[in-house]
């Protein structure tokens, strides 16, 4: 009767702590989420972000107004990585990084034209 009690506390105690251990082996997965977007610095190459954020990824591309592209047109990119929460758009200069921006896709399109619209309550 003991060891069938037993048998059946340490089944559940061993899922937990095996449960437990994969997550502290494995915090940092990459993928495009908040926490890993944070992990980004500046001055990072674009091999360290993919290591980070993943390798699926598009290149934005760079719009000017004017008769000519600005000066260093040829060394600054522009890329946008894609999670289910959020757009994570990273700017480099000749393979550094430069500038980020978080871009949270919980916020409903309404919420946010309301959000930016003039305060009038």
């Amino acid at each position: 009767m003991w060891k069938r009690f037993l048998w059946f506390l340490m089944i559940p105690a061993t899922a937990v702590c095996l449960i437990a251990l994969v997550i502290v082996l494995f915090p940092n997965q990459p993928g495009v989420t908040k926490s890993n977007f944070n992990r980004l610095a500046d001055d990072m190459t674009k091999s360290e972000v993919e290591s980070i954020l993943g390798k699926k990824y598009r290149e934005i591309p760079i719009l000017w107004g004017g008769s000519k592209p600005p000066e260093r047109w040829d060394v600054k990119k522009i890329y946008s990585w894609r999670g289910a929460k959020g757009d994570a758009c990273i700017e480099f200069d000749t393979e550094r990084l430069i500038r980020k921006s978080w871009h949270d896709l919980s916020v409903r399109p309404i919420d946010r034209v309301w959000n930016w619209l003039p305060r009038f309550r």
